[in-house]
């Protein structure tokens, strides 16, 4: 059939790596003139190359190709030279002279300042001596148990003995790869990722293999296999809804299918989940946790995404290994801040977490459209994804382009942005990350068309 000799055709030259993954493929008016083929036939050819796992469809965009199972860098890479430049990003001072869109946290106007203010105010004043003593290792009950519930929306059944509280999710990433893995083991990822987590496992002397990833099949489990199978692997690190950097989210077929790879080869699991309650559609997202019934999930959370940084509460659910966890976590800083978890406690307790979430989330999904749209005018042919998570928007300028002198450009006008570079340990030097946390206004409108100019200048 025609379809079919077509799709052939195109996966041969996929196969090959004539066309590379993330490559974009030839129209289909351009298939159909050229190959003499109605529409209909190299439409049909195209979701064909979909079944087959070979291309995917971005909105406004056309079809990509995806690297074929199997393909790709088969070694871990090591992390000696990667460069962590998000500390220093941090360190930039927010002000009328510089707007941060390389931040992910909630801008003042979203935080619950107020509430939050009130209910520590009021502990202060008529809560017993627990507030200011030592919590527990393993952190306050209550919290613990406000926390249990929570998931169980998400499908995950856990007793307040099965939560740890932690200083923020990256502590509890930490722990979780000490708990798994030793200097010079591998960790599973699919690059680009967070760069909190490269630094733990630069600073452990371990390497990363990148697991491909894409918004329509998820994780490549194939791959992921071939490594686990090659005896190198200790974990695989998992940010399975509105993942950091690209906002992607597993379907949850390929989450449920990662378990089931997981249990046939009793490989552990690192979820990351802290974008988990910023959900852009607005649908029903699973942990993988939920489908987890062996402990083989380690999950760690926080509240610095959805509340506020400042308060550095995050928690982990370690399952098998949280014997090990609780020792690291009374070694690392003996525990967590009490102020802020009776805080967090009572917050959630009277409702105004839930209704806090209701407020975000009715602003961050505009939000994110309106960065979408002007993106798309300042940086035209520029290839992005929409995002079903978080508050940022991953953005692939053209091959060659000079993240990083645009960076500085940037900065001396007035902006600021994360550069690919520091989410990966190779490759990505022509992305960046932009977002914004707050409500859309004219200043970050005003901000992305300046970085577009700039990098017009630029060439």
């Amino acid at each position: 059939m025609k379809y079919k000799q077509l799709a052939n055709d195109l996966e041969h030259l996929i196969s090959s790596r004539v066309v590379n993954a993330d490559q974009r493929l030839p129209s289909i008016r351009s298939i159909s003139r050229s190959r003499g083929l109605s529409i209909s036939t190299v439409t049909r050819a195209f979701h064909e190359l979909e079944r087959r796992r070979l291309v995917e469809a971005r909105p406004r965009s056309g079809y990509f190709a995806c690297a074929p199972p199997g393909h790709g860098k088969d070694e871990a890479q090591s992390l000696s030279g990667f460069e962590d430049i998000m500390p220093r990003i941090l360190a930039e001072p927010g002000s009328s002279k510089l707007l941060r869109l390389g931040i992910a946290q909630l801008e003042p106007d979203l935080v619950p300042r107020r509430e939050l203010n009130r209910i520590a105010r009021q502990m202060m004043r008529t809560s017993g001596s627990e507030v200011f003593e030592y919590a527990p290792s393993e952190g306050c009950v209550a919290l613990r148990r406000r926390i249990c519930e929570w998931m169980f929306q998400w499908g995950a059944t856990l007793s307040a003995r099965d939560i740890v509280i932690t200083s923020g999710c990256q502590e509890a990433l930490s722990i979780a790869v000490q708990c798994l893995a030793d200097q010079g083991d591998t960790v599973a990822a699919a690059l680009p990722t967070y760069p909190g987590l490269l630094k733990i496992l630069q600073s452990m002397g371990m390497k990363v293999l990148d697991v491909p990833s894409s918004p329509s099949h998820g994780l490549d489990l194939d791959r992921l296999e071939a490594g686990i199978k090659r005896g190198s692997l200790a974990a695989v690190y998992v940010m399975a809804n509105g993942a950091n950097p690209n906002g992607m989210t597993l379907p949850d077929d390929n989450k449920r299918a990662l378990i089931e790879l997981a249990a046939k080869y009793d490989l552990a699991i690192i979820e990351d989940d802290t974008n988990h309650c910023l959900n852009v559609d607005h649908e029903h997202l699973s942990s993988i946790k939920s489908f987890d019934d062996r402990g083989l999930v380690i999950y760690c959370s926080s509240f610095s995404k959805t509340v506020s940084p400042a308060l550095r509460v995050g928690w982990m659910a370690p399952g098998r290994v949280i014997e090990k966890a609780l020792e690291l976590k009374y070694a690392l800083n003996l525990a967590s801040p009490t102020l802020p978890q009776h805080t967090l406690e009572r917050f959630i307790s009277e409702g105004g977490y839930r209704r806090h979430l209701d407020r975000v989330n009715a602003v961050l999904p505009g939000t994110v459209r309106h960065l979408a749209d002007s993106i798309s005018r300042a940086f035209p042919g520029a290839r992005f994804e929409m995002p079903h998570g978080g508050m940022f928007i991953w953005l692939q300028l053209n091959p060659g382009s000079d993240v990083h002198h645009l960076r500085q450009q940037a900065i001396e006008h007035g902006v600021s942005f994360a550069p690919g570079y520091c989410f990966s340990p190779g490759g990505h030097d022509n992305c960046l990350r932009l977002g914004w946390g707050g409500r859309w206004n004219e200043r970050v409108e005003s901000a992305v068309s300046l970085l577009g100019s700039l990098r017009s200048q630029l060439g």
